[in-house]
């Protein structure tokens, strides 16, 4: 998206208003309490958003360009002092006003990351992620798990035990081990047990407890 608007807009303004107040606790560079724009402390209470916040000014001329120029600057301090450093600068002449921002460079290699900042110029040729990773995977995609997953072992060696247990009907495995027999878009139920009864040879000892990051604090039999 940010290329995007890099080539379709001929200069782009950022007013960077930061802010984060109660929400982030955030702090100027002169160590000062950072408030959003949009805060208003009142006598008792502070009201309005206290998220991050900034205004982009987009122009396109429909004059021949390849990338946007980029101004940008930041504004500190407290809600009231934000604003009316706004309403101050639309008055002043487009010279003066373009003393208040700095040219902004972006680049391919950073994903043309609309925020100043630098790195050393060997930073940009390390390898990316997805080329030190080249085998990926989602990991752990998880279905079923009401009866296929259990904090204890005893619980899921019952529910197997009924679900491969050839006495038991569809009808009866349906309020057993409802997440197993209930059909999806990629998963028939009946045709999936009927072939794990054919292949599987499931056996109690099996069930073996595996450890994996898949959430949080979470150990889990499968």
């Amino acid at each position: 998206m940010r290329e995007r608007l890099l080539t379709a807009f001929d200069h782009i303004w950022i007013d960077n208003l930061n802010g984060g107040g109660l929400f982030k606790g955030s702090r100027g560079p002169d160590g000062k309490p950072d408030r959003s724009a949009f805060e208003y402390v009142g006598r008792r209470e502070i009201t309005g958003i206290t998220v991050p916040t900034a205004i982009t000014c987009l122009v396109k001329t429909g004059q021949p360009t390849t990338q946007a120029r980029v101004s940008y600057r930041n504004l500190w301090g407290q809600g009231h002092e934000k604003r009316q450093r706004l309403s101050d600068d639309a008055g002043l002449a487009t010279a003066d006003l373009a003393q208040c921002y700095q040219p902004l460079a972006t680049q391919e290699a950073a994903r043309f990351v609309l925020l100043p900042g630098g790195t050393e110029s060997e930073y940009l040729s390390w390898l990316a992620m997805d080329e030190i990773f080249i085998q990926q995977f989602p990991g752990f995609t998880t279905a079923r798990d009401a009866d296929l997953i259990s904090i204890d072992r005893e619980p899921l060696r019952e529910r197997m035990q009924r679900y491969f247990d050839p006495k038991y009907s569809k009808e009866e495995l349906a309020t057993q081990v409802p997440a197993l027999m209930q059909d999806t878009n990629r998963y028939k139920a009946e045709a999936t047990r009927r072939e794990l009864l054919q292949t599987s040879h499931y056996r109690d000892d099996r069930l073996v407890r595996v450890s994996w990051v898949c959430q949080p604090f979470c150990v889990n039999s499968r």
